[in-house]
């Protein structure tokens, strides 16, 4: 994103002003309508107007303008580092296509689709993945402005950031691997869960349907749902002496 100059003859709200998209954009990711993100933004500017002498680096006042804009919304309320479980974390990777066979959902789509795509998935996430996403891959500003914007350490944020991207491509991915108009009632994580269930056939007739429904549609687990029925299938082989050395 290119920064506006800095034009000393301007006056503090016509140059702020020129923040304005920028603003609103961040103003979308936290509030919960159009009407609240803009009410936010308006009342962001009047405060940089009244404060325009604070702005410490007038070649980009967008970290310090971004900082009123979170400081009127949070109000001061405090951040809460979030701590992700092991679980979770495995979870995120399958979701995303960690070692998963499924084509690249940017390699399959057109320019205009895979934007339509990226929208979508981005609109569904929390507003706080929305948030970091925007300050640093959108907006790029540096990791250390969005640290210190969010209150976080640079670990931190890197950590937050991380699930946010997993998270936006999970979304990507689960559009391009379902389809429109379809959704999976398992995560790929819970039926990897089920599967010793699903070959001892102690699994219920709902979790059967639903295992089963899954793997018709995510290319990722018919591939090693194959792959573990091969294993159970050559298992025995081993007891008769096959491969063994005996």
């Amino acid at each position: 994103m290119e920064h506006l100059p800095a034009e000393e003859e301007l006056a503090p709200g016509s140059r702020f002003a020129a923040y304005r998209p920028a603003l609103m954009a961040y103003a979308r990711c936290l509030a919960g309508s159009v009407s609240d993100a803009e009410d936010l933004v308006q009342a962001t500017l009047l405060a940089a107007i009244e404060h325009a002498g604070q702005l410490a680096h007038a070649d980009d006042p967008r970290p310090w303008l971004f900082t009123i804009l979170r400081n009127r919304f949070h109000r001061g309320a405090r951040q809460r580092e979030v701590v992700i479980s092991d679980g979770e974390w495995a979870d995120l990777a399958v979701g995303a296509g960690w070692a998963a066979r499924l084509p690249d959902p940017f390699a399959q789509a057109a320019a205009l689709e895979r934007t339509k795509q990226l929208e979508a998935a981005f609109l569904i996430l929390e507003g706080e993945d929305r948030e970091i996403l925007l300050l640093r891959d959108i907006e790029e500003m540096s990791g250390e402005q969005t640290a210190d914007l969010l209150g976080l350490t640079l670990p931190a944020m890197k950590s937050r950031l991380h699930r946010a991207r997993m998270r936006l491509l999970a979304a990507m991915r689960r559009a391009e691997a379902v389809g429109p108009g379809k959704s999976l009632a398992l995560s790929c994580l819970e039926v990897l869960q089920c599967l010793p269930h699903y070959a001892d056939r102690s699994l219920s007739p709902e979790g059967k349907i639903a295992v089963e429904r899954h793997v018709a549609e995510c290319q990722a687990c018919a591939h090693f749902g194959r792959r573990y029925a091969e294993l159970l299938q050559a298992l025995p082989v081993l007891g008769h002496g096959g491969g063994t050395g005996a």
